[in-house]
């Protein structure tokens, strides 16, 4: 039994990836490689990462390691904790390059953690902070709070019933200012790790005005839920 009501293609994608009897953990781990764009044009920069995603409450922290050459070593941390948000990106992890925090950055978390549920399906059964929506087109919203307000993210499927894909409104750091902007990320190759099923890949797209613009790429390399 759920915890909760759910929308049917929520219960369906949870048959595929959970098994059918399994103790709840309080989190998930998982380690990721890939690369990231910061605007369009530039060249990519690989990335290795580790992240740990909350099962039973809307959190997360996403540390990685860029380096984009042999005197450089870029850390980034993206954190969602307790209703706030941050991003912050080090030299050696030391010296400060950049760091946003404030409400704009809090839902701007509290999205991702949203469009990152394929990876902690245990969340999707289990987490009390999320609200589900089944939507005319057969796609599902998922939503919670953020400082009393609503924030959401669509996830549709695939022919198999899995979650392939996530979409919404987020703010984008355009220089010092966050713009709404439409996002859509891509989830593909499921392969069990840690005794679920997960996309082995995916990737995230800005919906710019001059077209769609991909700005990260990456793929799981172990996870472990405890």
């Amino acid at each position: 039994m759920r915890a909760r009501s759910i929308p049917d293609p929520i219960a369906e994608h949870l048959r595929r990836v959970l098994p059918g009897r399994v103790e709840t953990p309080t989190r998930t781990r998982l380690t990721q490689s890939g690369e990231m764009l910061r605007r369009p044009g530039e060249k990519p920069l690989a990335f290795s990462a580790r992240e740990e995603l909350a099962v039973r409450e809307v959190g997360f922290e996403w540390r990685a390691g860029f380096g984009p050459n042999r005197l450089v070593r870029l850390t980034v941390v993206d954190r969602y904790r307790d209703g706030e948000g941050s991003l912050t990106a080090r030299v050696w992890g030391l010296l400060p390059v950049t760091s946003s925090r404030g409400p704009d950055t809090d839902r701007a978390e509290a999205i991702r953690y949203l469009a990152e549920l394929p990876w902690v399906p245990h969340a999707i059964a289990w987490n009390p902070e999320l609200s589900w929506r089944e939507l005319d087109d057969g796609s599902v919203e998922v939503s919670t709070l953020v400082a009393g307000r609503p924030v959401s993210v669509r996830l549709s499927f695939s022919d198999e019933g899995l979650i392939s894909s996530a979409s919404g409104i987020r703010p984008r750091l355009a220089g010092k200012a966050a713009v709404e902007t439409a996002f859509v990320g891509s989830f593909s190759d499921y392969v069990e790790l840690g005794g679920i099923r997960v996309p082995g890949r995916a990737e995230v797209s800005w919906e710019l005005p001059e077209g769609p613009f991909t700005y990260w790429r990456g793929e799981v390399g172990s996870l472990v839920a405890e």
